[in-house]
């Protein structure tokens, strides 16, 4: 008789990611756990003595509501690992190292002002040795980096450009640590789906960041796409200054409705015929979009052909957005390098 599908095995496999991914989000127990993954008690709690026996996750007495024994409560130790992320823009470098929880042991952020992306990457490379000095982050193994970069050009190159640069240069001062190059705006689109507006199990939606250009993540069937080439939304021949050099002209009394329609209207429409075409229902604008407030909102609403629901990121009160997404890619491949020692 012949069986299809998964083997038991990769069955366990798959949940005990699927448990690190809530767990990286928040604490749980297991009823909490249980319903979250559809799991028997039984299933379940194989699932988490091999993740204790691993180390990667701890248990402790919750808090109690009445006299009954306190719930037990499920988190990432914190102390299992580390690892380290890296944005870089045109304006600002953050290099964070973090525990495995995602919080910040230690980091530098400071100005872009590097006339050559060789001279900056020897500092940030500089910083990832020294920061790893810190007393607690000493002695302990750095399996990745994962680094962003800007979609548009950097330095003159284009993102592949780019992207290929920075791998080769990290991968020769750091043999043996994986370092993983992707576009700033695909760490944010990590980001809005693991704390952000698409939490709730979105499964497509697209991130604008309009700020110099038209630049998108698509979140497609759950997993954000890359593309051939990465390069989706970025064209430096198109016509659109971008939202900061509108606001800059709105500033100056030199900007108005028409203005405005004419920036970017037409590219809004026709970025709305793609989206219908691929069954998006959910655009999420970034950046610095929500300083425009409602009036941005009713007019990608209306360019989209009002099918789909426009709303503002609600990320970077702590960190900028990018870094958050790094930051969480960077420990769950770290956790799941660890699952399969």
């Amino acid at each position: 008789m012949a069986i299809y599908g998964k083997k038991q095995i990769n069955i366990r496999e798959d949940n005990k990611s699927a448990v690190v991914d809530i767990l990286l989000q928040q604490e749980a127990t297991m009823p909490q756990l249980a319903e979250r993954l559809m799991l028997s008690h039984t299933a379940l709690a194989k699932v988490m003595h091999e993740l204790m026996q691993k180390n990667i996750v701890l248990c402790s007495e919750g808090k109690g509501t009445g006299s009954g024994r306190p719930p037990k409560v499920y988190e990432i130790n914190a102390d299992c690992a580390m690892t380290c992320a890296v944005i870089l823009t045109q304006k600002s470098i953050d290099i964070y190292y973090v525990d495995m929880r995602g919080f910040q042991v230690n980091k530098r952020t400071a100005e872009n002002d590097f006339s050559s992306l060789s001279a900056l990457l020897a500092d940030v490379q500089e910083y990832i040795g020294t920061l790893k000095e810190h007393p607690r982050l000493k002695g302990r193994v750095l399996k990745y980096i994962y680094i962003g970069l800007p979609t548009a050009r950097f330095y003159g190159m284009d993102f592949c450009e780019s992207c290929r640069e920075v791998s080769l240069s990290f991968s020769e001062r750091f043999p043996g640590i994986r370092n993983v190059v992707r576009r700033n705006v695909d760490y944010a689109m990590v980001a809005e789906s693991k704390y952000g507006v698409l939490k709730n199990n979105c499964r497509n939606a697209v991130l604008l960041n309009l700020d110099e250009y038209l630049c998108a993540s698509f979140l497609l069937n759950g997993s954000i796409y890359d593309g051939d080439r990465w390069m989706q939304g970025y064209d430096s021949a198109q016509n659109f200054p971008g939202l900061l050099a509108l606001r800059a002209q709105a500033a100056g009394g030199g900007f108005g409705v028409l203005e405005r329609d004419a920036a970017f209207g037409a590219m809004l429409e026709w970025l709305g015929g793609v989206l219908r075409f691929m069954d998006i229902g959910r655009v999420v604008l970034g950046g610095s979009a929500k300083v425009w407030g409602e009036e941005l909102l009713r007019l990608v609403s209306e360019k989209f052909g009002g099918r789909c629901r426009a709303e503002f990121s609600t990320m970077g009160r702590e960190v900028p957005p990018p870094l958050s997404g790094a930051v969480w890619l960077s420990t769950y491949s770290t956790l799941q390098d660890m699952m399969l020692r």
